[in-house]
This record gives structure tokens, C-alpha cells and sequence, in this order.
């Protein structure tokens, strides 16, 4: 899947003899960005800025449906979804890191820090470990520094992995 001039498209894996196609995802007058495929490669992530702030939206290939995720004033982007596609990880106005339930939509926050908007350079501000236990993302604190900050999600608290004045260009993967 890819993004060309703000719409989503794909083309399916199995084709047959013949080459697959290309077929659009989206047809909307507004800007989506940041896609993610989900583990199971029949469903993708991405913001869409079809209300203003941009919300997270899942679309299923094999049903041809979409779902917003969430939904607010402030901007959410960066999905990202768990190793077992049962959550998605996204960063909520800038400011923090969410978790939400793909399946209930029970959302809650993980990581508190300043996330600067590093899509145009192409660095990741999220990563799960493979596990799905832990969470970590390139944060600055108060001071402006970057860091990277992990969180055990079935804990109550982030903490700090690297410690160092700035890290630049480095992302968690």
C-alpha cells in the first residue's frame, strides 16, 4: 500500500498468472498519510484529515471497510499497530503516545513528551518490541532533549532508555 497525492492505494499480494492490479482505497477530498500494515496483511492503519485534525483510520481489504479509530480536536498520527494487530500505537497532538484497542476502541495514553513531527524525514517516532510488551518512541522532554523513552504496556509508567543531551536522527526500531 502507498500514499500518492494524499489517497491510499494497494494492490492485492495474490494475483494469479496475471499481474495484480492497483485499486484506490480512498477517495476523499482530504490529505491521508502515515500507512501501516497490520500484521495479518489484510488490514491497513493511516491518518486521515477528512474532519480537520487528522483522525486514525482501519481499512479491512477483504470486507472493503473502513473504521475511524479515533476521533477528537487534536491531531492524531504516526499509526503504528502492535506485533499481534490487537492494539495500535499512535502519537495524539504532538504531545503523547496513545494505545488503542483496534477491536473495543478503548484508548489510553502511554507515553507523555513533546514528538516532534519527523514524517517528512522519514524517522519512525514509534516502535513495538516484538513481544508486544513494550512500547518506545523518540521523545523530548522539558529541556528539548531527544530521547528515547520505553514503556512496559501492562505498566503504570514510562521511563527513560537513553540518557543522553540529543540524539539526532536516531529512531526506535
Amino acid at each position: 500500500a502507498w500514499i500518492v497525492r494524499g489517497e491510499v492505494f494497494a494492490i492485492p499480494a495474490e494475483g494469479g498468472d496475471e499481474p495484480a492490479q492497483a485499486f484506490r482505497v480512498t477517495r476523499t477530498a482530504a490529505r491521508e498519510s502515515g500507512i501501516a500494515w497490520l500484521p495479518d496483511s489484510r488490514r491497513i492503519v493511516y491518518a486521515t484529515e477528512r474532519d480537520g485534525d487528522p483522525d486514525i483510520a482501519i481499512y479491512e481489504f477483504a470486507s472493503g471497510a473502513e473504521r475511524i479509530l479515533t476521533k477528537g480536536p487534536e491531531s492524531d498520527l504516526f499509526p503504528t499497530p502492535s506485533p499481534d494487530g490487537k492494539e495500535c500505537a499512535y502519537i495524539r497532538g504532538g504531545v503523547e503516545a496513545r494505545i488503542i484497542s483496534i477491536d473495543s476502541g478503548e484508548d489510553r495514553a502511554a507515553i507523555e513528551g513533546l514528538f516532534p513531527d519527523d514524517e517528512l524525514q522519514g524517522v519512525p517516532s514509534l516502535a513495538w518490541s516484538p513481544d508486544g510488551r513494550y512500547l518506545c518512541a523518540l521523545a523530548m522532554d522539558d529541556r528539548f532533549f531527544k530521547n528515547l523513552v520505553g514503556r512496559d504496556v501492562r505498566g503504570d509508567r514510562a521511563e527513560a532508555i537513553t540518557f543522553l543531551p540529543h540524539i539526532e536522527g536516531m529512531a526506535p526500531q
